[in-house]
């Protein structure tokens, strides 16, 4: 089903960081990761449905999702397009 949502445009977004007493926080994130990308995702799509698309989500006043000034961050660098 996500195949289909990302090839019809749909905006996707990472959620597994919830209350569930089965989700281990971070844990779980990265397992999403990983299956936003064996459902057909680039690395760079699914990096992107954890930063940029829950920013776009909830709004211009939110301060996470970018670098800009006046905007919580963090910052990956990679040493390479894996």
């Amino acid at each position: 089903m996500i195949k289909a949502l990302y090839q019809q445009g749909a905006i996707l977004m990472v959620s597994t960081d919830s209350p569930v007493s089965w989700l281990v926080p971070g844990f779980s994130l990265h397992q999403e990761l990983e299956q936003l990308v064996l459902a057909g995702l680039s690395n760079y799509e699914a990096l992107k449905a954890t930063t940029v698309n829950p920013a776009k989500w909830f709004g211009p006043g939110y301060n996470k999702g970018s670098i800009e000034v006046g905007k919580q961050a963090d910052l990956l660098l990679f040493s390479g397009n894996q």
